[in-house]
């Protein structure tokens, strides 16, 4: 004896099998929340036909707007990269009277740091930090226009209330003083 069963595949079966079909698709591929997954699949238990369409033209919505943001970012870092590499192109062509530890110094702020020497910058490494501070003071006290500061810690001792009120004088000068600690 041979037992054969048959399956007829009925119209709101096939409807049932696009439904789990988008629920596996949102579980495993799209990784929503899971409220999300439950008020879709509500939706689609409860109205399968209409619930089905909506998530084909506004359910996956977020996906193709994270797809466009994604490729206006990769736009922007191909962007900076190749000003970056016109930049740093240029300033080796014009600097051939640095030292090679300053060439040294120059790519690895391009590279590691994504600070860019740029060729209208000018750069001075200080090694002594009274001579730093001495320096700082002196260009505080020739400016005419504005002054930013940006320290990390500030302390009350001597160097600190210097700056203070250097600061002070300049700004009762009219010269525009900002500082961020």
């Amino acid at each position: 004896m041979l037992c054969v069963v048959t399956l007829q595949l009925r119209p709101s079966m096939i409807v049932y099998l696009f439904n789990l079909a988008a629920i596996v698709v949102m579980i495993f591929r799209e990784r929503r929340k899971p409220q999300s997954i439950l008020v879709w699949s509500l939706a689609f238990y409860a109205l399968p036909i209409v619930a089905f369409i909506f998530y084909i033209f506004i359910g996956r919505g977020p996906t193709l707007s994270k797809k466009k943001k994604y490729l206006g970012k990769v736009l922007a870092d191909e962007k900076y990269y190749r000003i970056l590499d016109e930049s740093y192109i240029h300033l080796e062509g014009i600097a051939t009277d640095l030292s090679d530890d300053t060439r040294e110094f120059i790519k690895f702020c391009t590279r590691y740091n994504n600070s860019p020497c740029l060729v209208f910058n000018d750069m001075e490494v200080f090694t002594d930090i009274n001579m730093q501070y001495e320096r700082m003071l002196c260009d505080i006290k020739n400016a005419k226009q504005y002054i930013n500061v940006l320290y990390f810690i500030y302390k009350d001792s001597k160097i600190g209330r210097r700056l203070r009120d250097l600061l002070v004088k300049k700004a009762k000068e009219g010269v525009i003083v900002r500082v961020l600690v």
